[in-house]
């Protein structure tokens, strides 16, 4: 495989498993002990206790963003989760609308509803008078819409398998690590 930076993340199209020298971004945790290296990159941003573990990127079921300031004014956190990929709407979460009804008090013409408009049956009452001003549908004319149950929220995307480097060339811009003695 040609030279790669240590801690760097690429896709892979194929196979099971990483390749030699990489692991998967799974959000697995690793001994600083024998990843001192890579420990020294990424840090704690990714999960582990920082005494004794890290961990690595959780890229299976995640799209990747880009850290810092976005034009709507989130600010994301290097290692920061976020998302769902299932949403269930809740009423202040849909936009303000409303569903008029026309109808008629003439008697109706047609037997059959497609493409017209309510009107008066004959011996059936689709609306009520209450007391006051206006008409009010009758209560059994009225249902409420929906099951209250979660829809997919996934952009559309594409599969890959995320590796991450364990060995490679220092990253230009990465602190070096400490000498220990």
């Amino acid at each position: 495989m040609s030279t790669c930076f240590l801690g760097e993340i690429r896709a892979f199209p194929y196979g099971k498993g990483a390749p030699r020298g990489w692991a998967e971004c799974n959000g697995q945790l690793l001994t600083i002990q024998n990843n001192t290296a890579l420990f020294s990159i990424l840090g704690t941003h990714y999960g582990g206790d920082g005494r004794t573990t890290f961990g690595l990127p959780a890229l299976n079921r995640r799209v990747a963003i880009g850290w810092g300031q976005t034009p709507g004014g989130s600010y994301r956190t290097l290692g920061e989760p976020g998302g769902t990929d299932r949403v269930t709407l809740r009423t202040q979460e849909m936009p303000r609308h409303s569903h008029d009804l026309q109808v008629s008090t003439s008697d109706a013409t047609e037997r059959q509803p497609a493409g017209q408009g309510f009107a008066v049956g004959r011996g059936i009452a689709y609306y009520a008078k209450p007391e006051g001003s206006g008409l009010a549908l009758d209560p059994r004319m009225l249902s409420s819409s929906g099951q209250s149950e979660a829809h997919n929220n996934l952009m559309p995307y594409l599969t890959f398998r995320f590796c991450i480097a364990l060995q490679g060339d220092w990253p230009p811009h990465a602190q070096e690590p400490e000498e220990t003695s």
